[in-house]
């Protein structure tokens, strides 16, 4: 298999994850639980790959490519992130805040665990 599709795959195979899950727990909630959940575990995942390859230097490196780029970035969500902080700001600014406020802070510290986990 080329690299390139294996790249699609995993892109492919995150965001297929990342739609099933916040599909099933975003629906009908104020709080978009679904995509926090999403970011905050593939934060976690991320900081572990990174910790595990040695980020630093694995730009291109197809393993880090394939898992990180097209998997974890598929499955990550930053800019449905940033569309329904907007929202949940136009209808309920108390949710907005929390909802970004969380997401921020337990991100960059799941990744940073991660990372920890396996440095």
């Amino acid at each position: 298999m080329t690299l390139a599709l294996l790249v699609a795959l995993a892109a492919a195979a995150g965001g297929t994850l990342r739609w099933w899950i916040a599909g099933r727990l975003d629906a009908h909630r104020i709080w978009p639980l679904g995509t926090w959940l999403v970011n905050l575990g593939g934060s976690g995942a991320i900081g572990l790959l990174g910790g595990a390859t040695s980020a630093g230097s694995a730009g291109l490196d197809p393993v880090w490519l394939v898992l990180a780029v097209a998997g974890l970035g598929s499955f990550t969500t930053v800019s449905a992130f940033g569309l329904q902080t907007m929202l949940l700001w136009r209808a309920q600014r108390g949710h907005a805040l929390s909802y970004a406020a969380a997401t921020m802070v337990l991100c960059p510290l799941a990744a940073s665990l991660g990372y920890l986990a396996v440095a």
